[in-house]
């Protein structure tokens, strides 16, 4: 039960950070003279949510599995609709080869936080398990100089955060 409740998140988890990734798709093609296609691009996500969700309840049995997987695939086909029509029209892209190295050193970094074995109390797995992520991420960041963070964390910016 334990096992299959965590991996419908890592499916979804997955699908919800493509999703960010892609950035504003979504308004781009709005604010464009190609609106019209949001409309089309919306009924592609529903319709294709309705079915993968029929065939994997009806077809499958795999539970809230299936639906985490169909969920997942209409979202992923849903941003790349986008992705390749704005590639199309705008010739932009979300992506970078900056960000292809930030995945790959934040994957590396989960699975070597993945081989740390599990506190007894689950609590502490909780708090220091994401933080030794971030910490590995930011270790990463730093030395590869993936993104520049020194020019965006500066003092006006520290100083706005910290006004309220």
């Amino acid at each position: 039960m334990f096992f299959e409740n965590q991996t419908v998140l890592w499916i979804l988890g997955i699908a919800f950070l493509f999703d960010l990734a892609t950035g504003f798709n979504g308004q781009i093609i709005s604010m464009s003279k190609y609106y019209r296609f949001s409309i089309f691009v919306m009924l592609f996500l529903t319709i294709n949510t309705i079915l993968f969700n029929l065939y994997f309840i009806k077809f499958t049995q795999l539970g809230i599995l299936g639906v985490a997987i169909a969920t997942a695939l209409s979202l992923t086909l849903f941003n790349l609709a986008k992705i390749i029509f704005i590639y199309l029209k705008f010739k932009i892209s979300p992506f970078s080869l900056p960000m292809f190295y930030a995945l790959v050193w934040v994957g590396f970094s989960v699975f070597l936080v993945k081989l740390l074995p599990d506190f007894s109390f689950p609590l502490l797995n909780l708090a220091i398990k994401p933080l030794l992520i971030i910490f590995l991420t930011a270790i990463g960041n730093h030395f590869l100089k993936i993104y520049p963070l020194d020019e965006f964390l500066n003092k006006t910016f520290l100083k706005s955060v910290f006004r309220f």
